[in-house]
């Protein structure tokens, strides 16, 4: 007893920094855990197969392909293969699938899925290794198998945000958008894309306006000049989904109007507004 009277409160007072130790322990056990399996399911984002690059997708993005929702191993069709991915874990094999019944072109498909440890996944088709650095817009529709405006079955425009603003399926809307598609020419590269916007900008505020262009890098004097710039910029900015009549997706493609420029694949510059 005299020993708990004598030394009772410094022994309450360790068991407390213990008890919270070993709190902090768990917590800490349970975020490193959480980092863990996200490094590990992160690994399962993106593979290339056949010259075609894959990015998963969830399940706004898979249900865009039918007409009822579906999911991943619900539309696993033909095996196709068995790849190997690199993890945290090691290497894994997954099985590799066409979606539903999809025959591709070429042998290449605008959906897949795999089968792998961590689950089943759905992948989109963005883009082929042969287009290259800087490909003409006619050989990105050309990849997709776009061409004709009777290759177009819908396009999306939406806001930032996503929100759908107006969806073209009329054919005459289609064709219309096609033709100024088509109309784009070479891609102007990254330096191309910041001077278009560079010159947007001087354009409407003047060479003396805290912006100045070198070496094809837009530099900024001040946050008060950034801000300004990123605003201006944004103004009547869109998202634009094209999809195609054999399954495949330009997704999330960025028209800008303010420097006139539409991102594809590379960038594009336009003087007839391609969507408002």
């Amino acid at each position: 007893m005299e020993f708990l009277k004598k030394y009772g409160i410094g022994l309450a007072a360790a068991a407390a920094v213990l008890l919270i130790a070993a709190g902090w322990l768990v917590v800490w056990k349970k975020i490193g855990s959480a980092m863990h399996d996200a490094e590990y399911e992160s690994a399962f984002d993106q593979f290339a197969y056949h010259g075609l690059y894959y990015a998963r997708i969830g399940e706004s993005e898979l249900n865009d392909h039918f007409s009822a929702p579906r999911t991943p191993e619900g539309i696993a069709g033909t095996r196709l293969d068995v790849i190997t991915l690199p993890t945290p874990h090691g290497k894994e094999d997954c099985t590799l699938y066409a979606a539903g019944n999809g025959e591709g072109i070429d042998g290449q498909y605008p959906l897949t899925v795999l089968h792998c440890g961590a689950g089943w996944f759905a992948y989109e088709a963005t883009g082929f290794e042969s287009l290259g650095d800087a490909p003409s817009v006619t050989e990105v529709c050309g990849a997709f198998g776009l061409h004709s405006a009777e290759s177009i079955e819908s396009v999306s425009v939406a806001d930032a945000d996503g929100t759908v603003l107006a969806e073209l399926t009329d054919t005459e809307d289609l064709r219309s958008f096609y033709e100024k598609l088509i109309r784009l020419g070479d891609d102007i590269g990254e330096a191309g894309q910041a001077k278009a916007y560079y010159d947007a900008y001087i354009g409407k505020f003047g060479e003396n306006a805290g912006v100045t262009f070198s070496d094809g890098v837009i530099q900024f004097e001040s946050d008060e000049a950034n801000k300004q710039a990123m605003e201006y910029w944004a103004e009547g900015m869109r998202l634009v989904t094209i999809r195609i009549r054999n399954g495949f997706r330009l997704r999330n493609l960025v028209y800008a109007p303010v420097p006139k420029v539409f991102s594809v694949y590379g960038n594009y510059r336009f003087d007839d507004a391609l969507c408002e």
